[in-house]
């Protein structure tokens, strides 16, 4: 039978893993969806080692702004 400290060093090391393996691909693709999914499962592997208190939250708080893609544009005079 386990005890309780070896069930937390086997979810630390799941979450540790998941990060390593999010982070590696963030890092190949260089992708901004698979960098955040590497934040995320950072977040989840600190959460471990924290209280509730200090605890990061794992999505963002929502906030009512958007942001536009910029557009090549052209300086006055056509030039």
């Amino acid at each position: 039978m386990r005890s309780p400290d070896n069930e937390i060093t086997e979810r630390q090391f799941a979450a540790w893993e998941a990060y390593r393996v999010a982070r590696r691909k963030a890092d190949q693709t260089l992708d901004i969806h698979d960098g955040i999914a590497s934040v995320r499962a950072y977040k989840e592997f600190y959460n471990l080692f924290v209280g509730h208190a200090e605890a990061l939250p794992l999505d963002p708080k929502p906030k009512n702004t958007v942001i536009f893609p910029i557009h090549k544009t052209r300086l006055p005079g056509g030039v």
